[in-house]
């Protein structure tokens, strides 16, 4: 009988044991300063050396106009993720008119989509303009804008494009020049050495189909 008790007993005390263990684990899970460093880590944060690096970022957050009015005035589009709807955009192009019919007018992609084009005054920039489509912008586009970083690191932060396509500089043919990043609503026009940014279109995130037929800005100049 004394041999039952002890027995009981034993495995009463392993018991509470494996009950003590998990609680210390749970508890070391959910303490509040661990699940910092998970914040922290998803953020990007080294918890190490509690600096920023930007490989280690797990979380991605949608673009705000105020971030793509700053990166336009910066000319800073290694984080570009396109146009967000219903940009106040004002600030840019002062008023918008009332009547769009006294705007110039252009065509955009493949199939000739209508728009109207309000040109811009910005620092670093060269014949900026903003396009619109029934009241909404749709595309902005300039020549030659003075990058914030090389052109290098640029395509290195933007990646493998979406599609490369041929595009003339007025009469001079750049043959796999047209850097299209459809999803992320950028397209980089380079010289044939793609070593020089000649001309950036910026839109919202769209498929490279969508680009090329109602986006797409027609540059080349037409021979007669």
């Amino acid at each position: 009988m004394k041999q039952i008790l002890f027995y009981i007993n034993s495995l009463q005390w392993v018991l509470f044991l494996v009950i003590l263990y998990s609680c210390g684990q749970s508890s070391f899970t959910n303490h509040p300063s661990n699940n910092k460093n998970i914040i922290r880590e998803q953020s990007g944060i080294d918890t190490n050396t509690n600096n920023f690096d930007e490989s280690k970022t797990h979380i991605k957050m949608a673009p705000t106009c105020g971030d793509v009015m700053n990166a336009l005035l910066l000319r800073q589009f290694n984080h570009w993720e396109g146009f967000p709807k219903n940009c106040d955009w004002t600030s840019l192009t002062g008023p918008l008119p009332e009547d769009w019919q006294l705007v110039p007018k252009r065509r955009l992609g493949s199939k000739y989509r209508d728009a109207q084009m309000i040109m811009l005054s910005l620092e670093g920039y060269i014949r900026a303009s903003l396009n619109f489509v029934d009241g909404q912008a749709v595309l902005f586009e300039a020549m030659e804008p003075t990058l914030a970083i090389e052109i290098g690191d640029l395509l290195e932060k933007l990646g493998q494009p979406d599609t490369i396509l041929d595009w003339d500089f007025g009469t001079l043919p750049c043959p796999q020049s047209e850097l299209v990043y459809a999803n992320k609503g950028i397209t980089l026009f380079l010289n044939t050495e793609k070593t020089k940014l000649l001309h950036v279109a910026l839109y919202p995130s769209v498929e490279p189909k969508t680009y090329e037929e109602s986006l797409r800005p027609r540059l080349g100049k037409e021979l007669r």
